[in-house]
């Protein structure tokens, strides 16, 4: 997720209007719209490589990976978010018949920036929790290896894994494939993760 600038308060269906002529994204959060501000060449570069990645990985399957444009419908929080890469298994489902808002996404995943790295861990993953479909979170540090992933298992308890090295194969519980982090990472140079301790879920 990029850095987001508060603009003001309205309702889903101005957003709406707005969002559909409008040439900068925005997120709607109970009526607070958020500019969703470009992100950086690292930011962007791991995106692509994650998408190219689950997007091979899943080929031949039910599972379609989705870019960021579009957005995501978190219905008890009355929110629509563009997370980074989304992922769905089986038939898209849509919300209000639009094209552009998923309300079953099986796996999501954030690039974290300096800005969005507490709200992300935070308030969204909340959010994001209430989805029922959601079986995946993953998080993608931008300024150091590390990749975080909670996978709801069928006793809806979340399970945190967390991978540092190159040589980690990333394991999606939610997609049965593996993921090497290096390719996730790669074009880029970083230096190693900074020792980290579980974070707590808000």
């Amino acid at each position: 997720m990029s850095t987001a600038r508060k603009i003001t308060s309205i309702s889903p269906e101005t957003y709406f209007e707005m969002e559909d002529a409008a040439t900068v994204r925005h997120e709607y959060h109970a009526g607070e719209v958020l500019a969703m501000s470009g992100s950086t060449a690292d930011h962007s570069l791991i995106i692509s490589n994650i998408n190219a990645e689950l997007r091979a990985a899943v080929r031949g399957t039910t599972s379609r990976t989705y870019s960021s444009d579009l957005k995501v419908h978190l219905h008890d929080f009355d929110s629509y978010v563009y997370p980074d890469t989304i992922v769905v298994c089986g038939p898209p489902q849509f919300h209000e018949g639009r094209r552009d808002i998923i309300i079953n996404p099986k796996l999501i995943v954030e690039v974290l920036s300096d800005s969005t790295a507490l709200f992300d861990r935070g308030m969204k993953f909340t959010k994001y929790r209430a989805v029922p479909s959601l079986q995946e979170y993953v998080l993608i540090e931008q300024k150091f290896m590390q990749l975080d992933c909670y996978f709801r298992n069928g006793n809806g308890d979340w399970i945190y894994s967390t991978y540092q090295k190159p040589a980690d194969q990333v394991h999606f519980r939610s997609l049965g494939i593996s993921v090497p982090l290096a390719a996730i990472y790669e074009g880029l140079e970083l230096p190693p993760a900074p020792d980290q301790v579980e974070p707590e879920l808000v």
